[in-house]
């Protein structure tokens, strides 16, 4: 994994992990579908470091739609894009 997708993958982690904490008497939620999109991360690093989601591989069936970008600019540096979306089913999306 680089080390721009590493970073990524912790700055997500570190975003879930603020939000806030719930009283221990309340019942569990029910963990948020998660569709990770993503061409060049490393699926079981990220599965394996964020376990507080339930991840789902076809996008009609998350809640949530992650799009990770990864890319270099022209003085060779690394930069990363995190689009967290809130997921459209086929019968309520809109058509292009």
């Amino acid at each position: 994994m680089t080390p721009s997708a590493r970073l990524l993958a912790l700055s997500f982690v570190a975003l879930l992990a603020a939000l806030p904490a719930r009283a221990q008497d309340e019942p569990a939620p029910k963990a948020l579908t998660v569709f990770l999109d993503c061409d060049r991360c490393d699926f079981s690093y990220i599965r394996r470091e964020i376990t507080f989601v339930n991840y789902v591989r076809d996008r009609t069936q998350a809640q949530v739609h992650l799009l990770i970008t990864i890319g270099q600019s022209t003085t060779a540096t690394s930069s990363a894009r995190i689009d967290l979306r809130q997921a459209m089913k086929p019968e309520t999306a809109r058509p292009r």
